[in-house]
């Protein structure tokens, strides 16, 4: 964290303070204790400076001091300590605030906010807004800071980049709805608002309404009000491309799709519609074709190695969405002919090698996962089901997900996993213990699965038929659901 931008953001001046011996001598004996590796008495002697003086530099190192020992429990007192002293220092503001964000502590962030702006120039507003819009991402209560934006946002006039700001707070909490509706508010005001649009298309995108987003995409790009800005009007119009590509492919129209990708130019999409491309072009069956374009995007020059991984990743996924399973084998073991100790990589060639039922190699693979990462409890779970799933070895089974827990205690699919080796054990009630907490914890549907065929064998079978059509609720196609109710239910039998 940034803790201050030093004294020049200080709209007053500094106190006149006369350094006396015993000012002196505390900064010294502060100083001395740091050396030493005890900074919590340096802290007090700090704050108590700043308390005496009201000179800010000292409500500052008592701050420095905190963050840098991690005395987490102190720092916002240092905070609060620069901030009454120097009620006008920008950098005092940002920092209490920032502090109050990332402890998600709204009814103190709230009139601090307020009262900057009343001392902010009205110009100023929507700045400030849109800035802390921006902290506001970093606190772990997503919801909680999307209701505090609204909540600020009620006080000051109606902006639509605020607008805009704040449905951005309800995506990134995941509140879509509410999002949608700031979105439509917008453009009930300005019909023309691109940013709106391009949002609003995105949402219904995401709701599954491709010809909805696909008429409004259209209009948009025939609309001449965002054109009075070419770099902005360009900007628009190649992210309209990008979301009609996608409105495209949900429609199943993949040459379509295709060719709004190709009329992407922008830079800053490129490398992502050519993703978009090569995924397409597996979904037609070209997969020679897609893994040459992989190879193409994987060469390019000045790739970080962040996104160098991001491409094999993406490569990886859209293979195995495609039930491609050999092909994601064979680019996973040329992956890991370049980083042969990468476990990620192991783990992921299991997967593939489950699917391609080559479960020696698999078990194989598992064993240099947790080689290489120890710590790796997906690893010593999936070993683990796999052989209770194929009900071989089964204490081994139970031992290597005990060791995944061990790790993890509180996975729901580890539960899950140790709930089904149960059952192969004929610990049934045990099992049901177990494989309701995962259910509970992450209802899907093939850990309803698990749950169902536990109750069914149980005798339970209205609970089991209750789980079980939760669980063709929550996804139809799963492979293991199917699978299960294909065992439980006698030919042209319905779950009623």
């Amino acid at each position: 964290m940034a803790a201050h931008s030093r004294h020049k953001d200080l709209k007053e001046k500094l106190p006149s303070v006369q350094l006396t011996d015993r000012i002196l001598f505390i900064v010294v004996a502060a100083e001395i204790s740091l050396q030493r590796g005890d900074p919590l008495p340096a802290w007090v002697a700090y704050m108590d400076l700043a308390q005496e003086t009201r000179d800010p530099r000292f409500a500052q190192r008592a701050l420095d001091i905190s963050l840098s020992a991690q005395l987490t429990e102190k720092t916002p007192d240092s905070a609060r300590m620069w901030l009454k002293i120097s009620p006008h220092s920008a950098a005092a503001q940002q920092t209490m605030q920032l502090l109050l964000i990332l402890q998600s502590n709204w009814d103190e962030l709230i009139p601090l906010v307020q009262a900057q702006l009343t001392h902010t120039p009205a110009t100023k507003h929507v700045e400030t807004l849109l800035e802390l819009q921006q902290q506001l991402t970093r606190s772990p209560d997503k919801v909680g800071a999307a209701n505090t934006f609204a909540t600020l946002l009620k006080t000051y006039k109606t902006h639509p980049q605020t607008q805009l700001a704040l449905a951005d707070c309800y995506l990134f909490a995941e509140q879509p709805k509410l999002a949608q509706q700031v979105l439509e508010k917008i453009l009930q005001l300005d019909a023309y608002n691109a940013d709106a649009n391009l949002k609003l298309a995105g949402l219904e995108l995401q709701n599954n309404q491709p010809n909805a987003a696909k008429k409004r995409l259209l209009k948009l790009l025939t609309q001449e009000g965002h054109r009075q800005q070419p770099n902005t009007s360009q900007q628009i119009t190649q992210r309209a491309y990008q979301l009609l590509a996608y409105a495209e492919e949900k429609n199943q129209k993949l040459e379509a799709a295709i060719a709004w990708i190709d009329k992407i130019k922008s830079e800053e999409l490129t490398v992502m519609a050519r993703i978009h491309r090569a995924r397409l072009l597996i979904m037609q069956g070209k997969i020679a074709e897609s893994r040459k374009l992989f190879a193409q995007l994987q060469n390019q020059p000045n790739l970080t190695e962040q996104q160098q991984h991001a491409l094999e990743n993406t490569e990886i996924t859209v293979l195995v969405e495609n039930k491609a399973y050999t092909q994601a084998s064979d680019r996973l073991k040329a992956q890991l002919t370049a980083r042969p100790k990468n476990a990620r990589l192991w783990y992921n060639l299991a997967m593939m090698q489950e699917k391609l039922a080559q479960y020696p190699d698999m078990e194989t693979s598992l064993l240099h996962a947790v080689e290489y990462d120890p710590e790796m409890s997906q690893a010593y779970n999936a070993l683990g089901y796999s052989l209770a799933n194929r009900n071989e070895r089964l204490p081994e089974a139970r031992s290597l997900i005990q060791k995944a827990i061990t790790l993890n205690p509180d996975d729901p699919y580890l539960l899950d996993s140790m709930g089904w080796v149960e059952y192969r054990l004929g610990k049934l009630p045990e099992a049901k213990v177990l494989l309701q907490r995962a259910f509970t914890t992450k209802p899907e549907a093939e850990i309803g699965a698990h749950l169902g065929e536990v109750l069914w064998q149980l005798g339970e079978l209205n609970n089991a038929r209750g789980v079980l059509r939760q669980a063709i609720l929550l996804d139809q196609h799963n492979e293991t659901l199917k699978e299960t109710l294909q065992r439980l239910l006698k030919p042209g039998e319905i779950l009623n």
